[in-house]
């Protein structure tokens, strides 16, 4: 267990949860009042001892007030307490929203656990590996779902009702003496309390810490500052308790702020617009396609009741605006956040909302910096990565050191990877969310502009882009569409003319074209891109060539290139790689030599940053023109990290300032190893290197840079 002045909390089954943020300032927050300093157990506690008669929960069993939902949780606790479960725990939840969600939470905060709550519409595989890396001690699960316990080794599972079989624990095992006997826990304030999963969009999904002062001091100081009115707030939730989103739910609404939840098992937009009518929330919590459908779903309903709006996971666009205006009569408050530790939103003002804006930072949740690569604040107007710290920070990542090492910076600040910047005046702007790509070719395809652009059409209500698997250039754009009820769909060629009429790029078009009734939705409400690409991949057909349409001109992606045509330096194609073919399989026709170069790679790269390696790697092959290369080498900077702002900056790389002294000189050298003129490497570009890099690291460097230049030339030698 952590101690007041220890700096780790550490779980029975081995799992270590360190605090990233010096302990002199979380003090600091709590001195200051942005932290209660208790647990949220202690919180909930006063509420219902203030108002036990106030509805905690209304879901479809009914209504459950305050004193009535703590009979369950203390029950609950003393039925684990019981059983050997206590501090010193992680203790999973799988339960869909509803009043046993709830309950599960605060039972788990009650005896000083930790949670971590998983969306119950996870795929086994994830649950299974979310089981795994946190070393759960329990799982607290419906009786129909018992079965996602199995295979975890010493998992107790448990159940809120009736144990379908033998082994399986009920929270009504606990006896009238174990209640008695039960008192909470008090855990310490600054130790973790739940652990927030992202959304699984990367390939794993993350596990970050929170304690429980940033769940009931730094985001509940976020939802404090929704509020309409001095009353409790009565808040309708749309999006699962166990999304990073749903977290302000039990732990925020309930726990901190003495609130109402209003649940439905599952979204359904008329089911949503019944429920404000019938239980009269005054806030709605939502992601931008639940909005958009509510505003556009033929319903009745009297919606007086609703004194905010609230969209969050996702960024809200002009007609998702436009929809809660006329439905709701009022614009969404927009929320900027993540899993990671971000916050921002347009709260004191909703109507100045405009694409990119995130609302003026709030320190008492989270104070917002941009940075330069080197970690050096930049001044207004000028565009970095954007970095957060305060009374909301989290722990840190769980399991997961080489996440704490990439993503958190020296005092606790966390690097969220997206791009923005600040104006003279505070406002935060995001420019792009950098982790969605496509890569094309080596290529990185921002999907933003054309999903922007897509959702502007008429006969289009909803729009996503997701990358496709292509044998030669690695990945295409596929354009998910739906359009509006009994509405036909506009063509691929209709499409096209519509996206170049705004001025898009034609190298960024869509290749491919998908249309559904409606886009799928995940367990947060947000688009299942899983799901969507998975069916992308099996149903998508190929869009019209640029030139069909318009006869000739510059190429877009799909075309074929003629020996002729220039390409721009940030491009990577080969002359004739929309037909390329394999002329010969190097691989199985001199797999011995295949495997000394592969082993030569590795060892010259062993010496560098593995991040370093890859950008020496796509640089070379982008000035040789190896789309293959390019591909791989891009994809595995990706996943090792890189930020793609930084990897579609790489071709211009003198010009951009976002790469630090050292990378420079390696791609300095690297571009003039590679195209050797007949004085050889300059010797200032030398002198560079070697000043970044000793002895046996420059030899690393420069073996490397020779083993992607004879991968590069095999590579394009092997196809035509």
């Amino acid at each position: 267990m952590r101690t007041a002045t220890a700096s780790a909390w550490r779980s029975a089954n081995g799992v270590t949860i360190v605090d990233r943020v010096p302990a002199e300032t979380r003090a600091a927050w709590t001195a200051a009042g942005l932290c209660p300093g208790r647990d949220l157990y202690a919180l909930f506690r006063d509420h219902v001892l203030a108002a036990p008669e106030r509805a905690a929960v209304i879901d479809e069993a009914g209504v459950l007030g305050y004193a009535a939902l703590d009979d369950r949780v203390r029950r609950a606790a003393a039925a684990m307490r019981a059983d050997g479960r206590g501090p010193a725990d992680i203790i999973a939840v799988l339960l869909p929203n509803g009043r046993d969600a709830v309950v599960a939470e605060l039972a788990i905060a009650a005896i000083g656990a930790v949670a971590l709550p998983i969306p119950h519409t996870h795929r086994p595989r994830d649950i299974a590996s979310l089981l795994g890396r946190s070393r759960a001690a329990a799982l607290i699960t419906a009786p129909e779902t018992v079965a996602a316990g199995e295979g975890t080794d010493g998992l107790q599972v448990w159940t809120p009702g009736t144990p379908p079989s033998e082994g399986i624990r009920s929270f009504g095992d606990a006896g009238d003496g174990d209640l008695r006997a039960w008192r909470p826990e008090g855990a310490d304030p600054e130790a973790p309390a739940r652990i927030l999963i992202s959304s699984g969009s990367e390939s794993e999904p993350k596990m970050v810490a929170y304690s429980h002062n940033a769940m009931g001091g730094g985001r509940g100081n976020y939802v404090a500052a929704l509020r309409r009115g001095p009353g409790p707030m009565r808040a309708l939730v749309l999006v699962s308790l166990a999304s990073s989103y749903g977290s302000l739910a039990t732990s925020v609404i309930v726990a901190r702020h003495g609130g109402t939840l209003v649940l439905l098992p599952r979204f359904d937009a008329a089911a949503a617009l019944e429920a404000v009518e019938r239980h009269r929330p005054t806030h709605l919590f939502g992601v931008p396609t639940m909005l958009w459908r509510m505003g556009e779903c033929g319903t009745e309903a009297d919606l007086s009741s609703l004194h905010a709006v609230i969209s969050s996971a996702g960024p809200v666009h002009q007609h998702v605006w436009d929809a809660c205006v006329r439905r709701f009569g009022m614009p969404p408050i927009n929320i900027y956040g993540s899993s990671d530790g971000v916050n921002c939103h347009t709260g004191h003002d909703p109507s100045r909302w405009e694409p990119g804006l995130a609302g003026v930072p709030d320190p008492e949740v989270a104070r917002i910096s941009v940075r330069d690569p080197d970690g050096g604040p930049l001044p207004p107007g000028q565009a970095g990565e954007i970095w957060a710290l305060g009374p909301m920070t989290p722990l840190c990542y769980v399991a997961a050191p080489e996440l704490d090492a990439r993503f958190r910076a020296p005092g606790g600040w966390v690097r969220t990877g997206d791009l923005g910047r600040l104006d003279e005046d505070g406002t935060l702007r995001v420019l792009d969310r950098l982790k969605r790509i496509v890569i094309r070719g080596g290529i990185g395809i921002s999907p933003a502009e054309v999903e922007r652009a897509l959702i502007g059409h008429p006969d289009i209500a909803d729009a996503h882009c997701v990358p496709v698997s292509d044998r030669d250039l690695g990945e295409r754009m596929c354009a998910c569409l739906a359009p509006p009820p009994e509405a036909p769909p506009p063509s691929p060629a209709a499409v096209i003319a519509y996206l170049l009429e705004r001025g898009l790029d034609r190298r960024g078009l869509p290749e491919r074209f998908l249309v559904l009734p409606e886009l799928p939705l995940g367990p947060t409400g947000k688009v299942d891109v899983s799901a969507l690409t998975r069916i992308a991949a099996e149903a998508a057909v190929p869009g019209p060539l640029l030139r069909d349409l318009f006869g000739a001109g510059p190429t877009t992606p799909g075309e074929t290139m003629t020996s002729g045509e220039t390409m721009t330096s940030g491009e990577a194609m080969t002359s004739g790689e929309a037909v390329s073919v394999h002329r010969i399989d190097l691989h199985a026709a001199a797999p011995d030599v295949h495997a000394a170069m592969a082993g030569l790679d590795r060892a010259a790269s062993a010496g560098l940053d593995p991040l370093l390696a890859e950008l020496v790697r796509i640089r070379v092959s982008q000035i040789n023109g190896c789309a293959f290369c390019l591909s791989t080498h891009r994809r595995a900077a990706v996943e090792a990290g890189e930020r793609e702002s930084r990897l579609d900056a790489l071709a211009s790389w003198r010009e951009s300032r976002l790469f630090t002294g050292a990378e420079r000189a390696a791609l300095g050298l690297a571009e003039a190893v590679t195209s050797l003129g007949p004085a050889g490497v300059p010797g200032d570009v030398f002198a560079a290197a070697r000043e970044h890099f000793g002895e046996t690291p420059m030899a690393h460097l420069l073996w490397t840079i020779a083993a992607i230049n004879a991968w590069n030339r095999v590579a394009i030698a092997a196809s035509a």
